[in-house]
């Protein structure tokens, strides 16, 4: 019985064909009876080249017991091994090619049933963020629509998996999918990369949602992705408030730390017009954070990370009497800036959903301040 046969017991088996030996030797035993400080056993070697499993508490709690050199095999889960299972089972053309750097993300193989092929992808982070970096991946590199094998979805948001439905994907959770059967033998419970599977639904309404590293835009029926880019925040922002002018000091302050608009000592207070929006946009904000429920942590450390940089921007703009005084540099570069931003993102748009990008460059208008004005109302979901 080797060290991970002994801790995973009547489930050793079934997963047995998934794992590979290693050529090294565990210097450890489990314990059959863990206690204090100093567990497991030590593995020893006597000196007539007999083996044992010594407790490691001190005073010892338990004997030492004799052990063979198989009992010390170190084993190993190996991906390849369960892409090669996954696509006997789902009747895959197999691959089993890492394609993460990481490791964490492999392709399984391809449904060759489906018209052009289905790629479906196997992601083994041990985390969920390396699970939903693994997506996000995904999203980005293969247009086609393609199914991906998780573990679990416990730890998947509602977002997420929105974000892979928009994309004309789907989900499938290891957990549901692989089982023992009578005879302890693993075995995919069914199968249901199958023909026929109902289309995912579509985007509804116009959409313009960040979700980690990647914004899902939709507008007129159509839905794209892409990485973060500050230009997409700031956009964003304009959409939440349509026919309002907005400094560019206050969109600056959603930048993050490298998306070089950043409000900081190297930027002017112009006014005290200026002064009054960054007071509203600051009161908005705390606000909006007092009302965040208890789990909205992404949204609560965004919303404190605005509260700083525009608290500290008026520590430096207001003077004595909260009268705008001048600090080093310009308030253009700022605007500048912020101008700069949003033209990239709309030319990113542009490259794969260029009635988005004519909408944007028809309706955001840059200059003293910027504004979202379009011609007609547009109801947008963040």
């Amino acid at each position: 019985m080797d060290v991970l046969r002994l801790r995973l017991r009547d489930e050793f088996e079934p997963v047995a064909v998934l794992m590979r030996p290693l050529p090294v030797r565990s210097e450890t035993y489990p314990c059959p009876a863990p206690g204090g400080e100093g567990c497991p056993r030590r593995v020893t070697v006597n000196r007539d080249g007999r083996m044992s499993a010594v407790c490691g508490c001190a005073p010892r709690e338990c004997d030492a017991i004799a052990i063979r050199p198989e009992d010390t095999v170190v084993h190993e889960f190996d991906p390849k091994r369960l892409c090669g299972f996954l696509a006997d089972r789902l009747s895959l053309t197999a691959s089993a090619e890492t394609v993460t750097g990481e490791g964490s993300t492999w392709s399984a193989g391809t449904r060759m049933a489906e018209p052009g092929g289905r790629n479906v992808f196997l992601l083994i982070g041990g985390t969920p963020a390396v699970v939903a970096n693994g997506l996000s991946h995904l999203l980005t590199s293969f247009r086609a629509p393609w199914t991906a094998l998780i573990p679990t979805f416990r730890s998947l948001s509602v977002a997420q998996r929105e974000m892979v439905l928009q994309h004309g994907s789907s989900l499938l959770a290891l957990e549901d999918l692989i089982g023992a059967d009578g005879s302890g033998d693993l075995v995919c419970t069914n199968n249901p990369l199958t023909p026929g599977t109902p289309a995912p639904r579509q985007a509804e309404g116009n959409l313009f949602r960040r979700e980690q590293d990647i914004w899902l835009l939709s507008f007129g029926g159509q839905t794209v992705r892409f990485r973060h880019l500050a230009g997409f925040e700031y956009i964003a922002e304009l959409l939440r408030r349509p026919g309002s002018e907005i400094e560019a000091l206050i969109l600056a302050g959603r930048a993050e730390p490298d998306s070089g608009a950043v409000v900081s000592s190297g930027i002017d207070a112009a006014d005290e017009r200026s002064l009054r929006q960054v007071r509203q946009a600051l009161a908005e904000r705390r606000q909006e954070l007092a009302g965040l429920r208890e789990k909205e942590w992404p949204r609560r450390g965004a919303l404190q990370s605005e509260i700083a940089q525009l608290d500290a921007y008026l520590s430096q703009a207001a003077g004595k009497h909260a009268r705008s005084r001048k600090v080093a540099g310009s308030v253009q570069r700022a605007r500048s800036a912020v101008a700069h931003a949003i033209a990239r993102a709309i030319e990113r748009i542009g490259r794969d959903h260029s009635g988005l990008a004519e909408h944007l460059r028809n309706s955001i208008r840059s200059g003293n301040t910027f504004l979202y004005l379009p011609a007609k109302p547009v109801d947008w979901r963040f």
